[in-house]
């Protein structure tokens, strides 16, 4: 199943039968890089998590974490857009299912500096999430959040 906003840019794909080697996509979406988009991405974590059964304690977790990511690369400080390094336009989120755990990536132009490790957004998402990477390149940034799933009842 498919559907897409008035755009094409959000999709949700049902996840294919059987976990092979090849991750199961479960959803992914395209939203501006502003303050009015965190609460679509929000949703989305919720509702990708909750059908995978992800306990309700973990799902405020996940979406604050996410909150969070998107924050880390859409926020400029006033100093950088002076400079003429402005914020990232758009959000790239993919929702995947990846061997027993949940796999949120963030992607977007790559902030004005990386977080520092004692910073407390970078903090925040170690806490929140069970592994937390960040690559840049290109001028690109993926923040890869993952999260274990619940064991299905036997």
């Amino acid at each position: 199943m498919q559907t897409g906003g008035h755009d094409g840019s959000a999709r949700t794909l049902a996840a294919p039968r059987g976990a092979g080697p090849a991750p199961d996509l479960l959803a992914e979406l395209t939203l501006c890089a502003d303050a009015d988009s965190l609460g679509l991405a929000r949703l989305a974590t919720l509702h990708v998590a909750g059908l995978l059964g992800v306990p309700v304690g973990r799902l405020a977790e996940l979406r604050l974490a996410v909150n969070e990511a998107c924050a880390l690369l859409f926020h400029a400080p006033a100093s950088a857009v002076a400079e003429g390094v402005g914020a990232a336009a758009f959000l790239h989120l993919r929702f995947e299912r990846q061997r027993g755990r949940l796999c949120i990536t963030v992607r977007g132009s790559a902030p004005y500096r990386s977080p520092h490790p004692e910073e407390i957004g970078w903090i925040l998402l170690r806490a929140l999430v069970d592994e937390v990477r960040m690559d840049t390149a290109g001028g690109i940034t993926t923040l890869t959040l993952c999260e274990p799933l619940p064991q299905p009842p036997r």
